[in-house]
């Protein structure tokens, strides 16, 4: 009997959790920070339908320091936004607030994937 091949959703979700599960606690990671609270919005670059909702993330001492949010359109591929380099960068430059764009790489969905 053949293996069932891993669904592209179901690849990209167990990387997620595999490098979630391996992150740092915040307190570890970034020991002069209490706590971190990232805000986001969402625009659709097509406009062909309304942004998703804002989203906030908020993590405490004890919280992964994994800044990986995924992408808000539910079927995106090899989705979201890699935030760790934003966050350490904040972080050493000892600022309270930060703001900036930041476009996801993802692929619609199934049919578009490396198509751009």
């Amino acid at each position: 009997m053949r293996k069932k091949k891993p669904d592209i959703y179901e690849r990209q979700k167990s990387r997620r959790q595999d490098a979630y599960s391996r992150a740092e606690t915040l307190k570890k990671r970034f020991p002069q920070l209490s706590r971190l609270k990232i805000d986001m919005s969402f625009e659709d670059y097509e406009e062909e339908k309304d942004s998703p909702s804002p989203k906030q993330e908020e993590y405490g001492p004890d919280s992964k320091a994994f800044f990986e949010l995924k992408c808000p359109y539910r079927e995106c591929i090899d989705d979201g936004f890699k935030l760790s380099a934003a966050v350490s960068e904040m972080v050493t430059k000892n600022e309270t607030e930060a703001s900036g764009t930041i476009v996801c790489q993802g692929w619609q969905d199934r049919e578009r994937v490396n198509q751009y």
